[in-house]
């Protein structure tokens, strides 16, 4: 179990706290920026997204297209759809665009991920993106558990335990049922 100087951070970041990270944090290279806007929006492992190459990529007119590959014996997945409409989206973009053929979008190792991630955010880690999309999902009733066990690549529904806790799904819908 890894040891955070901050502690586990179980509070949900707000995309407007996270667009605000972006303007006021920061980066040493814009490929920073796009990395950590594509570690926000899908919630993959710094792994996973580290090796994506420039053909993990399509970009099209209303959606950007990247197929990640899980690792951690994780299943299969789809390819993640990003409407181009989305904050931000195009830096990821602009960073594909000038990769070249064969060559990896975001060229640093593990160390650097968390350097980036550190700098703009010092209690935060880069696996905190995975546990707050995941949050992010768990926190809406239309998204069903499978459907997030499916985008996070998980074999087994049991995984989700680990993040139920930090939801507050299952509160939020008891509440409900109040009479």
């Amino acid at each position: 179990m890894p040891i955070y100087s901050y502690g586990k951070q179980k509070k949900e970041m707000t995309k407007q706290e996270f667009y605000k990270l972006l303007e006021k944090g920061y980066f040493v290279k814009r490929m920073h920026k796009a990395f950590l806007v594509l570690l926000y929006y899908i919630g993959c492992r710094v792994s996973e997204i580290i090796e994506l190459k420039k053909e993990n990529f399509k970009v099209g007119d209303s959606v950007l297209m990247v197929d990640v590959k899980a690792k951690k014996h994780g299943i299969e997945r789809s390819a993640f759809k990003l409407n181009m409409t989305l904050p931000y989206v195009e830096l990821i973009v602009d960073r594909v665009q000038r990769t070249k053929k064969g060559r990896r979008v975001f060229p640093m190792c593990r160390a650097t991920a968390w350097l980036v991630v550190k700098r703009v955010a010092p209690e935060k880690y880069p696996h905190f993106f995975r546990l707050n999309r995941t949050v992010k999902f768990l926190n809406n009733p239309k998204v069903t558990l499978n459907e997030v066990r499916e985008w996070m690549a998980w074999k087994s529904l049991d995984t989700i335990n680990n993040y139920l806790g930090y939801s507050e799904r299952t509160i939020g819908k008891l509440s409900d049922e109040l009479e």
